[in-house]
């Protein structure tokens, strides 16, 4: 695939919404797309600006005013810079698109928000993340992968042991298993999981010849690159497919509690044996 040159004057600059799922390689893709002299993402990969504003349980997304006004004015840091920017797009009409049209410069053509939290949000808020875009006069390409619910839930699970390592506190990995037992039910795991109204919602606001679904368990085979490379008009002969980003350790999840998770995520299954039926393969879980 040939590398893409300059953006001609008639060619509308590319948005890549990446939308998750979460611990399906998204921070691949984002570290892929990065490295990439035509590609500039912004300050991050994950801004956090519609699943903040238009699904509670993300709320603690949202940008502090006073606090980030206030650290900003004290101590002029990027971090604080960054943080008053995404307050700018949380509450301001039109400066989502405004912000990444600034990214737009030179030979760049590509640039892109790509946080698997917007999994959760539904037809509308689609419409209107994409009329806001095309507006400022981007194509939108959307980005969906798509990973076994079971595997995603567990891996996210172990994501969290780490996190809270952070911090100093410890979760031993008796604990974790018992934890997962309520993970996957919660409502943030049920919006990085529920593929099937991801997928509906996703058709309902966009055209589908621009939506890439993908399969995790297969993304990094030379077809499925080819075939996202060609979505992305991206020359994706320089991406990595042997990088690991965000893995998590290896700690196996029993039989009974896969089974459990599975029988919960059921529908989802079903609806993706019958829209992507390579799942039945790739998916260990699957039934």
């Amino acid at each position: 695939m040939v590398a893409l040159s300059p953006m001609k004057p008639t060619q509308k600059p590319t948005f890549i919404l990446g939308v998750g799922a979460q611990k399906s390689g998204t921070s691949w893709l984002y570290a892929q797309l990065a490295r990439q002299d035509t590609v500039d993402l912004g300050f991050r990969k994950e801004y956090h600006i519609w699943d903040a504003v238009f699904l509670p349980h993300f709320d603690s997304f949202l940008a502090n005013p006073k606090w980030y006004s206030k650290g900003a004015a004290k101590l002029g840091s990027r971090r604080h810079a960054n943080t008053l920017k995404c307050l700018q797009m949380q509450t301001e009409d039109g400066a989502y698109a405004n912000y990444f049209k600034s990214r737009i410069h030179g030979n760049v053509n590509t640039t892109g928000d790509i946080t698997p939290s917007y999994s959760g949000l539904d037809a509308s808020h689609f419409t209107k993340i994409r009329n806001e875009l095309e507006e400022a006069g981007f194509a939108v390409k959307v980005v969906f992968i798509m990973r076994d619910p079971v595997a995603r839930n567990w891996s996210a699970c172990l994501m969290r042991q780490r996190i809270v390592a952070r911090s100093g506190r410890h979760i031993d990995d008796d604990a974790l298993l018992n934890m997962f037992d309520e993970f996957y039910k919660l409502q943030r795991s049920l919006d990085h999981t529920l593929y099937d109204k991801t997928v509906i919602n996703l058709r309902s606001a966009f055209d589908e010849s621009d939506i890439h679904f993908g399969i995790y368990e297969n993304l990094f085979d030379e077809t499925s690159l080819k075939r996202l490379g060609h979505f992305l008009q991206r020359d994706l002969t320089v991406f990595d497919a042997s990088e690991k980003v965000n893995t998590s350790k290896k700690l196996a999840l029993p039989e009974a509690k896969r089974n459990a998770c599975r029988d919960f995520y059921a529908s989802v299954y079903d609806f993706c044996h019958v829209e992507f039926p390579e799942t039945k393969t790739l998916w260990r879980s699957a039934k």
